[in-house]
Protein backbone atom coordinates (compact mmCIF):
# COMPACT_ATOMS: atom_id res chain seq x y z
CA UNK A 1 0.00 0.00 0.00
CA UNK A 2 1.36 3.50 -1.02
CA UNK A 3 0.21 6.57 1.93
CA UNK A 4 0.04 10.14 0.75
CA UNK A 5 0.64 12.15 3.92
CA UNK A 6 -1.12 15.85 4.47
CA UNK A 7 -0.36 17.79 8.03
CA UNK A 8 -2.48 20.50 9.16
CA UNK A 9 -5.82 21.44 10.42
CA UNK A 10 -7.68 18.16 10.43
CA UNK A 11 -11.32 20.53 9.82
CA UNK A 12 -8.93 21.62 6.59
CA UNK A 13 -8.08 17.69 5.65
CA UNK A 14 -11.68 16.71 5.84
CA UNK A 15 -12.74 19.19 4.24
CA UNK A 16 -10.20 18.33 1.24
CA UNK A 17 -11.39 14.43 1.38
CA UNK A 18 -14.48 15.37 1.11
CA UNK A 19 -14.41 17.93 -1.51
CA UNK A 20 -11.86 16.11 -3.74
CA UNK A 21 -12.16 12.14 -2.96
CA UNK A 22 -15.55 11.05 -1.58
CA UNK A 23 -17.86 13.29 -3.73
CA UNK A 24 -15.47 12.82 -6.49
CA UNK A 25 -17.29 12.61 -9.95
CA UNK A 26 -21.23 13.75 -8.00
CA UNK A 27 -22.76 17.20 -8.91
CA UNK A 28 -20.66 19.53 -6.89
CA UNK A 29 -22.02 23.12 -5.89
CA UNK A 30 -19.94 25.65 -4.53
CA UNK A 31 -20.71 28.19 -1.73
CA UNK A 32 -22.96 30.91 -2.37
CA UNK A 33 -19.68 33.08 -1.62
CA UNK A 34 -17.51 31.96 -4.35
CA UNK A 35 -20.14 31.99 -7.03
CA UNK A 36 -20.64 35.93 -6.01
CA UNK A 37 -16.85 36.45 -6.07
CA UNK A 38 -15.71 34.39 -9.19
CA UNK A 39 -18.31 32.99 -11.19
CA UNK A 40 -17.14 35.09 -14.43
CA UNK A 41 -13.52 34.76 -13.70
CA UNK A 42 -14.34 31.05 -13.67
CA UNK A 43 -16.00 30.51 -16.79
CA UNK A 44 -13.93 32.80 -18.77
CA UNK A 45 -10.58 31.46 -17.26
CA UNK A 46 -12.26 27.66 -17.92
CA UNK A 47 -13.15 28.55 -21.58
CA UNK A 48 -10.51 30.63 -22.33
CA UNK A 49 -7.99 27.47 -20.91
CA UNK A 50 -9.70 24.83 -21.67
CA UNK A 51 -10.25 23.56 -17.99
CA UNK A 52 -12.99 21.60 -16.60
CA UNK A 53 -15.50 24.84 -14.87
CA UNK A 54 -16.08 22.21 -12.21
CA UNK A 55 -12.19 21.25 -10.88
CA UNK A 56 -11.81 24.82 -11.15
CA UNK A 57 -15.10 25.57 -8.74
CA UNK A 58 -13.73 23.31 -6.48
CA UNK A 59 -10.28 24.20 -6.24
CA UNK A 60 -11.32 27.79 -5.45
CA UNK A 61 -14.43 26.87 -3.53
CA UNK A 62 -11.89 25.03 -0.94
CA UNK A 63 -9.90 28.07 -0.86
CA UNK A 64 -12.95 30.29 0.17
CA UNK A 65 -13.99 27.04 3.13
CA UNK A 66 -10.68 27.73 4.58
CA UNK A 67 -11.06 31.45 4.92
CA UNK A 68 -7.79 31.98 2.12
CA UNK A 69 -7.72 35.86 2.29
CA UNK A 70 -9.49 37.35 -0.89
CA UNK A 71 -6.08 38.77 -1.74
CA UNK A 72 -4.03 35.71 -1.97
CA UNK A 73 -7.00 34.00 -4.10
CA UNK A 74 -7.14 37.00 -6.23
CA UNK A 75 -3.35 36.66 -7.23
CA UNK A 76 -4.01 33.41 -8.47
CA UNK A 77 -6.28 35.43 -11.06
CA UNK A 78 -4.14 38.42 -11.63
CA UNK A 79 -0.29 36.91 -11.92
CA UNK A 80 -1.77 34.13 -14.77
CA UNK A 81 1.64 31.63 -13.75
CA UNK A 82 -0.68 28.56 -14.31
CA UNK A 83 -0.65 27.45 -10.63
CA UNK A 84 -4.48 27.60 -10.69
CA UNK A 85 -4.57 25.65 -13.54
CA UNK A 86 -2.48 23.39 -12.30
CA UNK A 87 -4.00 22.63 -9.38
CA UNK A 88 -7.77 22.35 -11.18
CA UNK A 89 -6.61 19.72 -13.55
CA UNK A 90 -4.99 17.96 -10.76
CA UNK A 91 -7.92 18.22 -9.12
CA UNK A 92 -9.40 16.43 -12.30
CA UNK A 93 -6.45 14.01 -11.79
CA UNK A 94 -7.61 12.76 -8.62
CA UNK A 95 -11.06 12.45 -9.61
CA UNK A 96 -10.34 10.17 -12.42
CA UNK A 97 -7.96 7.95 -10.01
CA UNK A 98 -10.56 7.49 -7.91
CA UNK A 99 -13.11 6.57 -10.77
CA UNK A 100 -10.94 4.28 -12.41
CA UNK A 101 -9.88 2.66 -9.60
CA UNK A 102 -6.42 3.90 -9.20
CA UNK A 103 -6.86 5.27 -6.07
CA UNK A 104 -8.53 1.80 -4.51
CA UNK A 105 -9.50 3.53 -1.33
CA UNK A 106 -8.41 6.27 1.44
CA UNK A 107 -8.97 7.08 5.28
CA UNK A 108 -7.95 9.74 7.56
CA UNK A 109 -5.75 8.73 10.31
CA UNK A 110 -5.07 11.32 12.81
CA UNK A 111 -1.71 11.20 15.14
CA UNK A 112 -1.62 12.21 18.55
CA UNK A 113 1.06 13.97 19.94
Amino acid sequence: MNRISFSGSSEVIRDFVDRFLESAGTRFEPLEETLERYRATLQEMAAGKRIDLRHLEKVVDFMVACDMPEEEIERFFSIDDGRLESLARDAGILESYIEDGTIESFSIHEESG
